[in-house]
């Protein structure tokens, strides 16, 4: 969550239905988000093994998944007040983070509006449940995970502890971690239908793979004949 107030504002206009549930069919997927994932992954677990990193990527592509579905039941109980200062702050801000957008039709400043729109947007909210269900992080709270990502991961944290600003922003992801969290637990979760996805697309890889080695069989025949 971002270190200064907003100018933006938004309403709630109506309860979140926590009461619904997350049907999951697929797994949110983009190129970018993924390899920006990887390089976390290996970043904060560059001691583990293979298999453990997987795991860690498969996680978080997950719980992107589930929080996506999330938000786009809870942003429709809103009404939202964009400042345009906000909106240029937070476009200068994806412009200097590093991220590559992936290329469409669409031009890449109204991708960048459109993008620091809904991370306003996410803001707020967050803002919101946060009062609204009492969710907090302490500087003593954050030590003890980063004193625990130490000992996990053997990164030196000093730097964190004897840095002000950087203690501030590390309680600020915590937070945020923690109200996203806070979201995706809230809701019931249905893998139902990505299961039979998973085992459809299982099946039509088998039978391809049986019809092309047929195919090669047929071939390697009537070459031997």
């Amino acid at each position: 969550m971002v270190e200064f107030k907003l100018k933006s504002t938004c309403k709630r206009i109506k309860d979140i239905p926590w009461n619904e549930t997350l049907m999951v069919s697929k797994i949110f997927l983009d190129e970018s988000l993924l390899n920006h994932h990887k390089e976390r992954v290996n970043r904060v677990f560059q001691n583990a093994s293979e298999e453990v990193k997987e795991q860690q990527l498969q996680n978080i592509l997950v719980r992107d998944t589930l929080f996506n579905l999330a938000m786009d039941k809870i942003v429709t109980c809103y009404e939202f007040n964009i400042d345009n200062e906000d909106l240029k702050i937070f476009t200068e801000m994806l412009k200097n983070s590093g991220f590559q957008f992936p290329s469409n039709e669409t031009s890449l400043d109204e991708r960048l509006k459109i993008i620091a729109t809904k991370l306003i947007q996410k803001e707020l909210i967050f803002i919101d449940i946060a009062s609204l269900y009492n969710i907090e992080v302490t500087a003593e709270e954050t030590l003890a995970v980063l004193n625990q990502f130490q000992q996990e991961t053997g990164q030196s944290i000093d730097d964190i502890k004897q840095d002000k600003n950087k203690l501030n922003g590390a309680v600020s992801s915590l937070l945020e971690e923690k109200i996203t969290a806070f979201i995706i637990n809230k809701f019931e979760k249905d893998f139902s239908e990505l299961q039979r996805n998973i085992q459809l697309d299982q099946e039509a890889r088998a039978k391809a793979e049986a019809e092309e080695a047929a195919k090669n069989k047929a071939t390697s025949d009537d070459t031997k004949n």
